[in-house]
């Protein structure tokens, strides 16, 4: 199990969004933005994803916060979203863990989750009020935090930081085509790595005290302005996915390179410290709602 630690993890960001060499990225994408109607616009197509012919510049990208490649601005001005997840028999909203140190494959299971955030800059956005609802397991029983209701499990404020997933590349004329980069969101505490603490059972009873830390990734619908998006985690048996995203590539081959293994983990602080994580993973299918469309750019 590989663990890559927040500081860590923000330098390799920072290096990959600031360094211009042959095997790295454009320095502003990916960016969070909209895709707006201009007369001379470098654009044709309303994701701005297509360059404009002579006749047909019609659309420009301006980023949430700054100035457009135009030199004008047009700020993002309402910047809130909300989460909202909900549990069905098609769709589980489970934690697993490897098993590893815990034992068995455990999971805690949860009905429901909601949040709300922001967008914060264009490549960020924060994750506030994160809670966890009807959540449990059938040997320890319900899980909460320490003065929530039962069976909630209440998370820090987080913050999400926008990445390139995977990058799109031509054989033929050996470049990078960031219109086909996948983008993806990390997520992890504003502050150090705790997730969360809880119990579940009920102490002097059945009882298990937890620490959850560490970072999530999720995939991101890109080049597309969308004011509502469904949005996947799978991380059964702890292995979530995806869990590298790419920080470079090299122009000659293609090859890319990744960032080390991203994941949940979690403690059983029952036991004598310092205690022992094991890799966790979520499976969860959340709806985000911004207050007006939004498009994560891999273009900028």
């Amino acid at each position: 199990m590989k663990r890559t630690g927040l500081v860590v993890l923000c330098t390799v960001a920072l290096i990959a969004m600031n360094t211009v060499t042959a095997a790295s990225a454009s320095a502003e994408a990916p960016e969070f933005g909209r895709c707006l109607a201009h007369s001379g616009g470098k654009f044709k197509s309303g994701s701005c994803t297509t360059a404009a012919v002579p006749g047909e510049e019609k659309d420009e990208f301006y980023p949430a916060f700054g100035k457009a490649a135009n030199g004008e601005e047009r700020p993002l001005v309402k910047k809130g979203y909300t989460v909202k997840a909900v549990a069905t028999t098609e769709k589980p909203f489970i934690f697993t863990g490897t098993g590893e140190v815990l034992g068995a494959e455990s999971q805690i299971a949860c009905t429901e989750a909601e949040a709300h955030g922001e967008i914060i800059s264009n490549k960020e956005a924060t994750e506030e009020q994160l809670i966890f609802k009807g959540c449990g397991n059938s040997g320890w029983g319900g899980c909460s935090t320490a003065g929530a209701a039962p069976g909630e499990i209440d998370m820090v404020n987080l913050v999400g930081m926008l990445v390139i997933e995977s990058r799109g590349y031509n054989k033929e004329t050996k470049t990078e085509e960031p219109v086909n980069n996948k983008l993806a969101v990390v997520t992890s505490p504003t502050v150090g790595e705790q997730w969360s603490e809880f119990r579940c059972g009920t102490e002097g009873v059945v009882s298990v005290r937890f620490s959850l830390r560490g970072h999530l990734m999720n995939s991101i619908k890109t080049n597309a302005m969308v004011l509502t998006y469904e949005v996947k985690f799978n991380g059964l048996k702890g292995n979530q996915k995806p869990e590298h995203y790419s920080t470079g590539i090299n122009l000659e081959t293609g090859k890319q390179t990744f960032t080390e293994e991203l994941s949940l983990e979690m403690a059983d602080l029952n036991f004598p410290p310092p205690p022992a994580y094991e890799e966790w993973g979520l499976t969860q299918t959340s709806t985000s709602t911004f207050e007006e469309k939004v498009e994560a750019s891999s273009l900028g």
